[in-house]
């Protein structure tokens, strides 16, 4: 009968935990050093004035990707960078490739399989005299 109440309970906690998510990894300030983001949810934290967090993927395929940001405090923003790196020239990104999101969230689907890569950066979306800093959940939904 013991065996039998542990089993049922380890099933118990098994069921009610949430699914794992993956936590950033300082120093990701810079595009260079950004964290990966594979689909599904991801913490991270804007933890002082000026702290920028960088995430990247690189895609070949056209399915439709869903990036989008939660639980952000109002002045943060997510900020896309789309970098096409079979038609390129260089390797900079501009201002042609980037798209704001400082609600809900963005939803991409590429005509072809081109090599991309892409940057997304949470930040605070102005400068102000009142900092905004805190958690945030980013996503990458692919279907």
């Amino acid at each position: 009968m013991k065996r039998v109440i542990l089993i049922i309970a380890a099933l118990v906690l098994l069921v009610s935990c949430e699914p794992a998510s993956t936590y950033e990894r300082e120093s990701n300030n810079t595009r260079e050093t950004a964290n990966a983001l594979v689909n599904g949810y991801h913490k991270g934290k804007i933890g002082w004035v000026g702290d920028q967090d960088f995430w990247v993927l690189t895609i070949s395929d056209t399915h439709t990707h869903t990036f989008g940001l939660t639980g952000l405090k109002s002045r943060l923003q997510l900020v896309v960078y789309i970098y096409d790196l079979f038609n390129a020239s260089d390797s900079g990104m501009t201002d042609n490739d980037r798209f704001d999101v400082t609600e809900g969230e963005i939803t991409i689907r590429f005509a072809d399989t081109n090599l991309r890569r892409i940057h997304l950066l949470v930040e605070e979306s102005e400068a102000t005299a009142e900092h905004e800093t805190g958690p945030y959940t980013i996503y990458h939904v692919t279907s």
